[in-house]
């Protein structure tokens, strides 16, 4: 027996220790606090995430999440192997998903390689076709 219900008594299964959990109404015990590792540092979103990037490279854990009362759409991620901590507040969050995919290292798409009707490209042939009514297989 190796699996124990937070009140102690041993069971022979997880699924066995908390059904006895929720039928003697038990607690999980809290778990101590989190602290920072030693190498961590907190950053302000007054550095720039491309200079966090550049100096610790790109993020190896990003966290995203959306303050539903302020509005506000926060990242946090974390650079290299010091764990390098950079922090950061957007309006929208298509401005958040940008500062993940810079905190990721990736490059914003050029121009050239959006699609769709911004881009200026044309329809393909096979959906100009099936955007007239016709019906025609490829092949067929």
């Amino acid at each position: 027996m190796g699996v124990y219900a937070n009140d102690g008594t041993p069971h022979h299964s997880i699924s066995r220790a908390r059904m006895h959990e929720e039928s003697h109404g038990s607690k999980p015990k809290p778990e101590p606090d989190k602290k920072p590792t030693d190498g961590a540092q907190k950053e302000s979103s007054s550095e720039s995430i491309q200079d966090v990037v550049a100096n610790h490279g790109p993020a190896h854990e990003i966290h995203y999440t959306h303050d539903k009362a302020s509005n506000k759409h926060k990242v946090h991620s974390k650079h290299g192997e010091e764990g390098h901590e950079h922090n950061s507040e957007h309006d929208t969050a298509e401005d958040a998903m940008d500062h993940m995919h810079k905190a990721a290292g990736q490059e914003e798409e050029s121009p050239d390689e959006e699609m769709g009707e911004e881009a200026g490209e044309e329809m393909p042939e096979i959906m100009q076709q099936s955007s007239r009514g016709s019906h025609h297989i490829p092949g067929l």
